[in-house]
């Protein structure tokens, strides 16, 4: 099975810092392999928007969450879509890896 990182390196030419899943939900979520938040909230905002252009969407960010669960740290990312404004894009991040380092 192709990885997403696989799937963002060959359409993309870009090599992104992750694992995990597809973001669809917190068991899912696209791992984030930075060690400093600046660097791991900057990864995801690329990675949304690389997303969003494989969906063949287009959209505005309409909130952010921070999710915990058990020993975990995850942002959830909502994107509103421009042509359907009551319908959410929903991408899970595993921050814990940077979550409170600067």
């Amino acid at each position: 099975m192709e990885t997403l990182k696989d799937i963002l390196r060959d359409t993309f030419e870009t090599e992104f810092p992750i694992s995990g899943g597809y973001g669809n939900s917190p068991e899912d979520a696209i791992v984030i392999e930075c060690e400093k938040t600046g660097d791991g909230i900057e990864m995801e905002y690329r990675i949304v928007n690389y997303l969003m252009l494989l969906l063949d969407k287009t959209g505005n960010l309409e909130r952010q969450e921070l999710v915990h669960e058990e020993d975990r740290h995850y942002d959830k990312i909502i994107m509103a879509l421009e042509d359907d404004e009551e319908s959410f894009y929903e991408f899970y991040f595993d921050i814990s890896k940077f979550f409170g380092k600067f």
